[in-house]
């Protein structure tokens, strides 16, 4: 077996994918969702294939290429061409919407927009993306990818930007402040967490995982170059069905279930369903991120789904894998903590004023090292983001024990993570302004043993209120909110609990509502 590629001596996307194909170039790289199979050496010359095309067209060095694609071999082989050209591109998650889209065109203002004309339930993002174009007015081209080919533009080529040092890649936040935040990557900085998985999940080219969660995600691009460190191979699924997909990836002998802990706890529940027969009877292992795990997971994960259990996986859009649990942690460390930071990572607890804090004290906690990114594409947010040490705040509350371990207990910022993705309760919020028939609204995440979190509104009593979740959803889904964002629930207290400035305190809100949602339950 050929070991792993050291990248130590400044590889990048370009020469793993070179490397991969002159390595191994019969292994199979790919699977998608029909058993189709495609190589290494099938996928590198697709790249160059996408790559030389593109090039024809005027994109090269510091070309800035938003695209918004599904979960597709498409997706992965533009990715790879787009990093051969050292353009800098910009995957943009398949759920965003007209709202997002103009935000993020705003901050990015790309040469190129790269879509396709119909996909996800026959959504036509093409003439969405055009009309976001048209109202933004910043020169971006529109151009359309169909059969792994952009289709001719029959325009003039665009040209090469200016390169900006290093940085190749602008990934959005899901928004854990009002609005998205553009998040500046290099090619190093997205080898750093891959590097470290390689060995602390022990992985090889005999691994297969599945590709189930949207690509365009930071995580996406780094799963793309485990495959290119290590040889293992993706099932790449576009449109998720539970049965279907599970029948997909248990024909392809799926050994690492990667997606997240919303993913595991799902096919969790889904085998509790049919104990008698193993969903994915070749897993080794599950990877958990993206949301909170609890704490009994490791243990349901490894008795009922099979192999070693939960391997969790810590980072954020800013500093994505950054810490890793390893095949040799001990039960009770995969059953409560996140692992320990990677090698070239540094974490830190700081206390309210600063202050580092000591072992097993809580904390917000900060991430430095060989995955963080360069920083944010509005500069301004940088200087509350990072402090003088050059650690970024994650926002996350957390503590490292005696040995090293993190462990996460809580937010300082007021999201929602649903299936993984974060939503701001303040962007609801400013939504729901607007809508006459509410005095005032909250907005909260209330626990969903799926999602992880559901929107809920709250709302307060005020004797005879009519408005329906139907009115709130329809009037959320007129202004372009994503449909990922659009509240679930709604929960009528009898007064809003406020702070002394008259605020309302949503860490009690929630409290408060939770309880009574349980007291409702029995």
């Amino acid at each position: 077996m050929e070991p792993p590629v050291d990248v130590s001596d400044g590889q990048d996307l370009t020469s793993l994918i070179e490397h991969r194909a002159a390595a191994t170039p019969d292994l199979v790289g790919f699977i998608d969702e029909c058993g189709a199979a495609v190589s290494f050496d099938e996928f590198g010359l697709r790249v160059r294939q996408l790559a030389n095309s593109l090039a024809a067209q005027g994109v090269g060095a510091g070309t800035r290429v938003s695209w918004q694609l599904p979960t597709s071999l498409a997706a992965m082989v533009l990715a790879g061409a787009l990093a051969s050209l050292n353009a800098v591109q910009n995957p943009i998650l398949p759920m965003y919407r007209t709202r997002e889209l103009s935000f993020i065109t705003r901050q990015v203002r790309p040469d190129v927009f790269i879509s396709k004309k119909h996909w996800s339930g026959g959504f036509d993002y093409s003439s969405m993306v055009a009309g976001v174009l048209a109202d933004v007015d910043c020169g971006t081209e529109l151009w359309l990818l169909d059969g792994g080919v952009i289709q001719d533009t029959g325009r003039a080529p665009v040209g090469e930007g200016e390169p900006q040092a290093s940085v190749r890649w602008i990934f959005f936040t899901s928004g854990t402040t009002s609005e998205p935040k553009g998040v500046l990557h290099t090619d190093a900085s997205l080898l750093a967490g891959p590097s470290a998985m390689v060995d602390a999940f022990g992985v090889t080219a005999d691994d297969r995982f599945p590709v189930v969660f949207p690509f365009t995600h930071v995580g996406g691009i780094q799963m793309l170059v485990l495959q290119m460190l290590t040889g293992c191979s993706a099932v790449v699924i576009d449109h998720f069905d539970l049965a279907s997909t599970l029948e997909a990836l248990s024909s392809a002998g799926v050994t690492l279930l990667a997606g997240g802990t919303p993913l595991a706890v799902l096919f969790l529940a889904e085998q509790r369903r049919q104990p008698q027969d193993p969903l994915l009877p070749d897993l080794r292992a599950v990877v958990t991120g993206a949301a909170p795990k609890p704490p009994d997971l490791h243990r349901a994960l490894r008795d009922e789904l099979g192999g070693l259990g939960a391997l969790s996986c810590y980072g954020l859009t800013e500093a994505p894998m950054s810490v890793l649990s390893r095949l040799e942690d001990s039960e009770i460390c995969l059953s409560t903590a996140e692992g320990r930071p990677i090698p070239s990572c540094e974490v830190k607890i700081v206390s309210e004023d600063g202050s580092v804090c000591m072992p097993t004290v809580t904390g917000e906690l900060c991430v430095r090292g060989a995955s963080l990114c360069t920083g944010y594409l509005d500069e301004a947010l940088n200087g509350d983001a990072f402090d003088s040490d050059g650690y970024f705040h994650t926002g996350d509350i957390g503590v490292i024990d005696l040995d090293g371990y993190v462990h996460i207990v809580g937010r300082l910022k007021d999201v929602i993570i649903r299936k993984g993705e974060k939503i701001s309760a303040a962007e609801i919020e400013g939504v729901l302004v607007a809508m006459s028939e509410l005095d005032e609204a909250a907005v909260v995440g209330v626990p969903d043993p799926e999602a992880g979190e559901r929107c809920c509104v709250v709302l307060e009593d005020n004797g005879g209120r009519s408005t329906t979740l139907d009115e709130i959803v329809r009037h959320c889904s007129s202004v372009g909110l994503a449909r990922h964002k659009l509240p679930e629930q709604i929960h009528v207290v009898d007064h809003f609990p406020r702070n002394a400035s008259g605020k309302i305190d949503k860490t009690i809100l929630k409290q408060l509502v939770i309880a009574e949602m349980a007291a409702a339950d029995g």
